[in-house]
């Protein structure tokens, strides 16, 4: 047999065995088996008792179960795994309701936001969006780094807008005791990042900048030349590019005159990260108005455009690998 035929073999049955795991997880949130295991690791007896099934196919959908990322296997019991833990139950579904919707979006070029019957699918995607922002973490140590935060970049003010869990921010404030943090963002966001800023103690080099709209922040009460350093984390990709520029020329005069802005944004270029990345893509496609993507050459020629000249683009490695990070100054 050759080495093309048992490929083949092995490509056709990986295909099949990522559907069945697929359709596993759904069968468990649908049958309440991964609501079961919230509260603590259970056996497939208890797991079938508790929500009317059989034992023996309990048993099958399990031990599938256990060779994803959601469950963990220790003995005879079962228990969501740190990832499982963390996913909100209203998205346990990863999305079906609006994945559905992908062949008519690849035929019309139409998204689901532009269906009368799916007014909610944009907040959704905000929603979930801010229920991942965990995964920032590595993205944000990577941007110190790049940044050389606490190294010869030392007692700064820095501005993060639409902040969030302000990740990025209490990464800053812990690398250099010395810069003094400004968070804005909605009350919603600003509550966030209160739980992220307290569990780390930074408190006091932290201050909070609220604004009522999140795509409007002509109107904050923030003077002009007020700042060293402006971060704007996942700011660009949900945006348009007019709302992009409008947003550059208002950061522009916040800064100082040496001022610098830092874009950290999804961006093209990393191979480990491209599925990722693409999925990305296709998702903002499909459940945002105006979402997308946009190349670093592009976000360049903006920032001229709106006053900026010194650009630099550099990668951030780190998990997802799909993250880069623009200087302007």
């Amino acid at each position: 047999m050759s080495n093309s035929h048992v490929k083949a073999i092995e490509d056709y049955l990986n295909l099949k065995n990522r559907n069945a795991q697929t359709q596993a997880i759904r069968a468990a949130v649908k049958l309440g088996i991964v609501n079961s295991l919230r509260s603590g690791q259970k056996s497939c007896i208890q797991l079938a008792e508790a929500n009317g099934c059989k034992t023996p196919q309990v048993e099958q959908l399990m031990a599938i179960l256990a060779t994803t990322e959601l469950v963990e296997c220790y003995g005879q019991d079962f228990a969501l795994s740190q990832i499982g833990r963390l996913i909100p139950d209203q998205f346990l579904d990863f999305g079906d309701a609006f994945w559905e919707q992908l062949p008519q979006y690849v035929k019309t070029g139409v998204s689901v936001h532009d269906d009368p019957k799916c007014d909610q699918t944009e907040f959704d995607y905000v929603l979930q969006r801010a229920t991942e922002e965990w995964m920032m973490t590595p993205v944000a140590l990577d941007a110190a780094e790049v940044l050389g935060v606490g190294k010869h970049r030392k007692g700064q003010r820095i501005l993060e807008v639409c902040c969030g869990s302000a990740v990025m921010g209490a990464t800053i404030a812990h690398k250099d005791p010395t810069s003094k943090v400004f968070l804005m963002d909605t009350a919603e966001g600003l509550t966030r990042a209160d739980q992220t800023i307290e569990s780390v103690g930074l408190e006091g080099q932290v201050e909070k900048v609220l604004i009522e709209d999140p795509n409007d922040m002509i109107g904050a009460e923030v003077e002009p030349n007020s700042f060293d350093v402006l971060i704007a984390t996942n700011f660009l990709h949900t945006r348009s590019k007019e709302a992009c520029e409008k947003f550059f020329q208002t950061a522009n005069a916040w800064l100082t005159q040496t001022g610098e802005m830092v874009l950290i944004d999804i961006f093209p270029g990393q191979d480990h990260g491209e599925l990722t990345r693409l999925v990305t893509a296709m998702e903002l496609g499909l459940r945002t108005k105006s979402g997308q993507l946009y190349d670093p050459g592009v976000i360049k020629e903006m920032l001229k455009a709106c006053g900026f000249s010194h650009i630099q683009y550099a990668h951030l490695p780190s998990a997802p690998g799909m993250y880069g990070l623009v200087l302007a100054g």
